[in-house]
């Protein structure tokens, strides 16, 4: 979910940040969230990416919709992994919990 919303909301300063501590705030209401939640954020954001990349891949060949975004994803998704194995944040992840 949170993946998603950063994609969508990323070129609007703070939307992504506003929302996610709002979604987190609902959420915790249900259900707490774990102890290293921030700590398990990043892996798992990184972890969708690679699940996003496997669909796209597969899918391209088969289905013209996502072969018509999935390239320029999978160009967004390297672009991200590769700045954050060179030591940089990966996106999505929040500064305060």
């Amino acid at each position: 979910m949170l993946s998603s919303v950063h994609r969508i909301a990323r070129n609007e300063p703070g939307a992504y940040e506003d929302f996610s501590h709002a979604y987190l705030a609902g959420y915790t209401r249900v259900r707490p969230l774990p102890a290293d939640f921030e700590h398990l954020l990043e892996p798992y954001l990184l972890l969708r990416d690679t699940f996003v990349l496997n669909f796209v891949t597969g899918a391209t060949p088969v289905n013209d919709a996502v072969a018509a975004w999935g390239p320029g994803r999978i160009s967004g998704i390297l672009t991200n992994m590769h700045a954050y194995l060179n030591g940089q944040r990966y996106p999505g992840m929040l500064t305060a919990m």
